[in-house]
């Protein structure tokens, strides 16, 4: 996907806008189960939940759906596992997040990456050998 000021503005706007219009709600709070992929339902959902709406909403509006994937991550901080929707551009590769509303670069995010979903819909895994932690900073 090129990246350009529209289609920047695009990925900040659908990002701000997902995060503000879905609460996070783990699945087991308000669907009963460990675990559901879906979309957010009666303005609720969790974050990979937040991640499909955002795909969604930016192929609806011309981003070519291969140039769009899920990520799932492990926060380099706190170690636990998060899943975010990753633009690749022609610039690089950008993390939308419900945790910030800051669009940042794959590197610069507090992420390790367990896999990420291919342009085909399959998964691909990453080498965890390569992971680094942080010490949990006080607050």
């Amino acid at each position: 996907m090129n990246l350009n000021p529209g289609s920047l503005r695009l990925l900040d706007n659908v990002n701000r806008q997902v995060n503000a219009e879905i609460r996070l709600t783990d699945d087991f709070e308000w669907r009963g189960k460990e675990e559901e992929w879906n979309y957010p339902v009666r303005g609720t959902g969790d974050c990979e939940d937040l991640a499909l709406e955002k795909r969604k909403r930016l192929v609806a509006r011309g981003l070519p759906r291969a140039a769009i994937r899920i990520s799932v991550v492990f926060h380099k901080e706190f170690k636990c596992p998060h899943a975010v929707l990753l633009a690749e551009t022609s610039k690089g590769t950008i993390v939308l997040d419900n945790l910030t509303n800051e669009l940042l670069c794959w590197d610069k995010a507090p992420y390790n990456y367990a896999s990420r979903e291919r342009p085909d819909g399959l998964w691909e895994h990453f080498d965890q050998s390569f992971w680094e932690w942080q010490p949990i900073r006080s607050r």
